[in-house]
This record gives C-alpha cells, structure tokens and sequence, in this order.
C-alpha cells in the first residue's frame, strides 16, 4: 500500500498487512484451569460460611466423613447414606436415630459441607422458643413467619426431635413444615436420641405416612465417644 506523507512523498507501508499473533495454546488453557479452580475455590468456600452460618455449633465445624470414626457396620451405613444423600437430596428425607455421643450432628454436618444446597440447621428446643416468642405484641415475626423459614429453606435438619419444651408446638411445627417440605419436594434430615416408637408419636400418622414413601431411617448403635480419652 502506498500513502502520501506530509511532505508529499510517496512511501510504502505494511499497514495493512496481516499481523501474525504468537499464541501460547498451553499457556492459554492453563490460565482458564487457573481461573476455573479459583472460582471453584471461592465457591467452596462461600459454601462452607453457609454451613457455618447455618445455625449448627461451632464444635462441629471442622466435621468430615474422612474424620469421623468408623467402629461398626451402622457407623459404616451411616457414612454411606449420607454421602450419596449429598449427591442429590432433592424430594428426599432422612431421619437419623441412635443414641447421644455417636456422631450423628458430626455426619449431618460432614454432609451439608459436601451437599451444593444451603442448609438451615435447628434444633427442636430452638424452634419451640421461636414459636413461643413469635406470639408476643412485640415480636419481630408472627408464628407462621417462623414456620416458613423453615419450610422453604433449601435444605433442612432438624435436630433433638422430641425434646421441644413444648409438645404442642413441636407437633404443630413436623405438621406444617415437614408437611410443606414433602408437598414442595423439599430435602430434610431429622435427628433424635429417641426410639423410633417414641418419634413416630411426636411426628404424627399423617407425616410418618409421607415419610414412608420418600424418607431413609437408620439407627446408629455403638459406645458413646463422649468421656473418651
């Protein structure tokens, strides 16, 4: 290409000629893989914040299937369960039984770190003051606002099922919320210290009866870690 300069001489120039880029394939790609493990990295993190503000304590916060000690074959069930139960929860519920000192809200916990869903973690004698203080003038949310916090959270646990302080409310609450949660396909894990028998009389027949088609129950058995040395 030829162009007129400003004293009026005619130069050629590549202006226009095509400019070859040296481009690093591998270079390239590693900085995508670079970028993809820092966004993956965040998010893991931002997830693990969720758990820890979730409402579970903070003695289970360092909770992992790979720390959990397995000494017999419910423990082991347990492990199982709860691991594939991350995977995909959605429409599914657990109930988790056994008594104090085996590591229930420890698996529970290990499982909402791996699950992608947000949890919402409570226990029965929390949700019983909420109720009672949500029907005070000046409370900040009535009854029925507390409820559908619950409801509708991503995923729920429930623990200490059947030591509410008061049993009408822990009643009132497995009706609408559980019942809300099987209606909307809505995952949820129960935890309790209590037989199954004793369960099944706070739950109700019309819960036990959903339950039955979509909910996983197992008893975990052996010696309490509690007072161990």
């Amino acid at each position: 290409m030829e162009v007129i300069s400003v004293d009026g001489k005619v130069k050629k120039t590549d202006l226009l000629k095509p400019f070859k880029f040296d481009i690093d394939k591998n270079a390239v790609e590693q900085k995508i893989a670079d970028l993809d493990r820092m966004d993956a990295e965040k998010e893991k993190e931002k997830h693990a914040k969720d758990v820890r503000d979730s409402g579970v304590g903070e003695k289970f916060w360092g909770s992992s299937f790979e720390n959990y000690v397995i000494e017999n074959e419910t423990q082991r069930k347990a492990v199982y369960l709860l691991k594939n139960y991350a995977k995909d929860p959605k429409d599914k519920a657990i109930l988790l039984l056994g008594n104090c000192g085996l590591g229930k809200t420890h698996l529970v916990t290990a499982m909402m770190y791996e699950c992608k869903l947000k949890p919402k973690f409570v226990t029965m004698r929390e949700i019983c003051i909420e109720m009672e203080v949500s029907r005070s003038f000046k409370a900040d949310k009535n009854t029925k606002q507390v409820l559908m916090e619950y409801a509708t959270a991503p995923l729920l646990v429930v623990d200490e099922i059947c030591r509410g302080t008061n049993e009408k409310d822990e009643q009132m609450f497995h009706s609408f919320v559980l019942g809300y949660r099987y209606d909307n396909r809505l995952p949820t894990v129960k935890i309790s210290n209590f037989p199954y028998e004793a369960v099944k009389k706070t739950l109700g027949k019309d819960i036990i009866d959903r339950l039955k088609e979509i909910s996983t129950s197992l008893i975990i058995e052996g010696e309490s870690w509690r007072g161990r040395k």
